[in-house]
């Protein structure tokens, strides 16, 4: 747990200015290709609502993992485009699972009574950690996209307009495949 914490408080350092100053510059919209599409690490993790979701039931769907936090300004500034392509593109076999780093649940649900739009993907809880070390996570947002089979296929790390046409269109393929 000593370690973790270690670890939000240096990536909130890391963020400080820079996630700042990078969100008032606006959200990119690209994603990076990840070198040889490795197979996605296993997530399973309880959602703010009490469920369990499980990466590997989702085979066969293309799914977006979001690395964030409440204290995040990236992060917040591209939560509602999350929402408007998860909107529209949910019902053709898009996943969104958001998974936030440590924080209290009352914590979370208070930051999104707050939040507009009112965000319907899961949010999922990392309590201890163990997912944001095993994904390999430095930065805050981080977002992967596994295909189908499962692989890891495009990542970014930083805030992102995940509905820009450029990110719709990689998706879309992904989903056609």
């Amino acid at each position: 747990m000593k370690t973790f914490r270690a670890a939000l408080t240096i990536a909130a350092l890391l963020l400080g200015a820079g996630g700042l100053e990078a969100s008032s510059h606006g959200l990119g919209d690209g994603l990076t290709v990840t070198y040889k599409s490795p197979a996605a690490h296993p997530l399973t993790l309880e959602s703010l609502d009490g469920g369990v979701y499980d990466l590997a039931a989702m085979k066969g769907r293309v799914v977006i993992i979001n690395f964030w936090a409440t204290w995040c300004p990236p992060c917040i500034e591209e939560l509602p485009s999350m929402q408007k392509l998860w909107d529209e593109t949910h019902a053709g076999g898009l996943e969104i699972l958001a998974v936030n780093l440590g924080e209290p649940p009352d914590r979370i649900r208070a930051f999104l009574e707050e939040f507009e739009p009112t965000l319907a993907f899961p949010i999922l809880l990392d309590v201890e950690g163990e997912a944001f070390q095993a994904w390999g996570v430095r930065g805050l947002p981080k977002t992967f996209v596994i295909s189908k089979r499962g692989q890891i296929v495009y990542e970014a790390e930083g805030g992102r307009d995940m509905n820009s046409e450029h990110i719709r269109e990689r998706l879309q393929e992904l989903m056609d495949e």
